[in-house]
């Protein structure tokens, strides 16, 4: 990690510390605001939070939009994001 003694030049540096680029690859139909990124985690791109997987009577799945999908369920709503722009 680079340190600097200019405080300037510290923030810039101690945003852009420990913080990756996440590149959505799947979206879900009927929520426009849920991606999968390429660390493979789901994030609300509003909210700009990543959300966890949830056991609801023994079913493993995620809390959308106050609604609980199951994995299975949510399989068939992923859609493939195939470019996001011409310089990809």
């Amino acid at each position: 990690m680079f340190r600097t003694t200019d405080k300037r030049n510290a923030k810039i540096y101690n945003m852009f510390d420990n913080q990756f680029i996440n590149i959505p690859k799947f979206r879900i139909q009927g929520f426009d605001n849920h991606y999968f990124c390429t660390n493979n985690k789901l994030h609300n791109i509003k909210s700009k939070r990543i959300l966890k997987k949830r056991v609801k009577c023994s079913s493993v799945g995620y809390e959308l939009n106050g609604k609980f999908i199951t994995l299975k369920n949510l399989k068939s709503l992923l859609i493939k994001i195939n470019k996001l722009s011409q310089n990809l």
